[in-house]
């Protein structure tokens, strides 16, 4: 979204409808053509290239890097950067579409594999703003269309809830 708006009111209405990112006015133009290039790929982007002699943002250290996987199937959350690592490459998700696979990811983790619900799904941020649950399905999707290179579907059951179904050759990772 480019908006002339840029009270931080504004940004977080803009992103809690939906939108994957939000520029002021006037944009930056090499940012946003580098942001369209992202997105066009499916939210893949690169991570910085560890440089131990720089230190500061330019590095990225190993213990900060904060493990939300088992380390068994290939997959690792970055922190709270809505960064997922799948077999080292990363996809970078929207802050909503981050919840929610984290949500789904841990419950596939559970020997059971549990079904999520939509009301499971909305975290406590959204429900102080008096969204339907029916916005977790147009999360879904988007999420879908960014986990589809990767072999990982997000499954429903009509009426009952979602689960995460990972490729074998991501659960040996």
């Amino acid at each position: 979204m480019v908006s002339g708006n840029t009270s931080q009111e504004e940004i977080l209405c803009g992103l809690s409808a939906g939108a994957n990112d939000y520029l002021p006015k006037p944009p930056h133009w090499d940012e946003l053509a580098a942001k369209i290039v992202n997105y066009s790929r499916g939210g893949e982007i690169p991570l910085p290239t560890p440089n131990p002699t720089l230190g500061g943002a330019n590095s990225i250290s190993p213990a900060g890097l904060k493990n939300a996987s088992d380390g068994r199937r290939g997959i690792e959350m970055v922190g709270d950067s809505e960064v997922v690592m799948i077999q080292g490459r990363s996809l970078k998700l929207t802050k909503k579409e981050f919840v929610i696979f984290k949500k789904l990811y841990h419950s596939s983790l559970l020997e059971n594999h549990p079904l999520l619900s939509r009301e499971n799904l909305l975290d406590e941020e959204w429900k102080k703003q008096n969204v339907t649950p029916r916005t977790v399905d147009v999360h879904i999707v988007g999420l879908r269309k960014k986990l589809k290179p990767f072999q990982i579907e997000i499954n429903a059951k009509r009426g009952e809830g979602y689960w995460l179904k990972i490729p074998d050759f991501l659960k040996d990772g």
